[in-house]
């Protein structure tokens, strides 16, 4: 695996606190349910912010991330249950072919991880290949290069994706856009001023508590009118 290069204490007090946002994971969680098979690889795990949900469903959970002490962290979690088993692998790494060998993945799980991964192509690449025919890549990505800011720097984030930069990367390598829309149009805007403006390093946990508390106005909003344009991009794509 190539070397990886991260402060994982920021990346780790990031997670604890969306960790905390319930109402903002149940909203992506109910985007994800509908798509997801029983068979699932789960890319970039983290501390286990969905695997918990994720192992609850699906026959088969295979989680992997590029930090090791995440996996340590989530396999003394969840690694009792039979259905699951974590590896410390980058998507981007020809071993995530041996590791998948037979278990017949049908749906690929990949949220925030896609704009840490500098070869991004490559890493779409391998989520095709590892997938049966008919299977889905759910892919969440944070939207809008005009946001990038020390946020996403801190987080080692490469990139920003619009609709038309997700669509043509994934056509590239063979899926077919399935559905694809932004959410979380608040967010835009404090993402905007946290990261572009205030140049803070993480979104505080005050006002990430507050977002929280008012996410199902949001969602229930943008499930009957959806934004054109938002701090993420959801998108669900088929081999």
């Amino acid at each position: 695996m190539a070397s990886v290069k991260y402060d994982l204490a920021v990346k780790t007090e990031i997670q604890r606190r969306l960790a905390n946002a319930v109402n903002y994971n149940n909203w992506i969680y109910a985007c994800l349910e509908p798509h997801i098979g029983r068979h699932v690889l789960e890319v970039g795990c983290s501390i286990g912010n969905f695997t918990e949900k994720l192992a609850e469903r699906a026959d088969t959970l295979i989680s992997i991330d590029v930090v090791e002490e995440y996996i340590e962290m989530i396999t003394a979690r969840f690694g009792r249950q039979p259905n699951f088993r974590a590896y410390h692998l980058d998507i981007c790494d020809p071993a995530i072919l041996s590791v998948t060998r037979n278990k017949r993945i049908d749906t690929i799980i990949c949220l925030n991880v896609l704009e840490h991964i500098e070869a991004d192509l490559s890493a779409l690449k391998h989520m095709h290949q590892l997938l049966t025919p008919g299977g889905r890549l759910l892919l969440l990505v944070p939207a809008f290069q005009i946001l990038y800011g020390t946020m996403d720097k801190a987080d080692d984030h490469f990139r920003r994706y619009n609709k038309r930069m997700a669509r043509t990367r994934l056509e590239k390598v063979g899926f077919r856009v399935q559905k694809i829309h932004y959410m979380n149009l608040p967010g835009f805007f404090g993402w905007y001023f946290n990261g572009r403006i205030l140049k803070r390093k993480v979104l505080p946990a005050r006002q990430l508590a507050s977002f929280d508390r008012v996410v199902p106005m949001v969602r229930a909003i943008e499930n009957f009118l959806p934004p054109p344009f938002g701090q993420s991009l959801f998108v669900v794509s088929v081999k």
